[in-house]
């Protein structure tokens, strides 16, 4: 198969050689909690990032304008009140509220 002429290229990307950026913090009683994400891609077209979330935090109900999928990888979260851990995806399409988001005793990797 011959590919189109002016296709894009493929993008890679080392997530070991990327930054944590600290996206969220809160005040646990007295104990620091926070969301970190590494972005890989966030364009208004397509999001994707890698995040870790310490447990107890609660990221409010937001959506995002493009599509998104948010597969756990470790640890566990409430989503809409579904217990969400290790092997499940949440699909949203564009614009889709979802959360709280709560995250589980271990925290999650997602």
């Amino acid at each position: 198969m011959r590919l189109r002429v002016g296709w894009p290229e493929p993008r890679f990307q080392d997530m070991e050689a990327m930054e944590w950026r600290e996206v969220l913090a809160q005040d646990h009683s007295g104990t620091r909690k926070v969301v970190l994400e590494k972005w890989l891609c966030f364009e208004p077209r397509v999001l994707a990032f890698v995040g870790k979330w310490d447990p107890g935090m609660v990221v409010a109900r937001h959506g995002h304008m493009c599509p998104n999928s948010i597969y756990v990888v470790e640890g566990s979260m409430t989503s809409n009140g579904v217990e969400c851990t290790a092997g499940m995806n949440i699909m949203l399409d564009v614009g889709t509220p979802y959360g709280p988001n709560v995250t589980g005793p271990d925290g999650v990797i997602v």
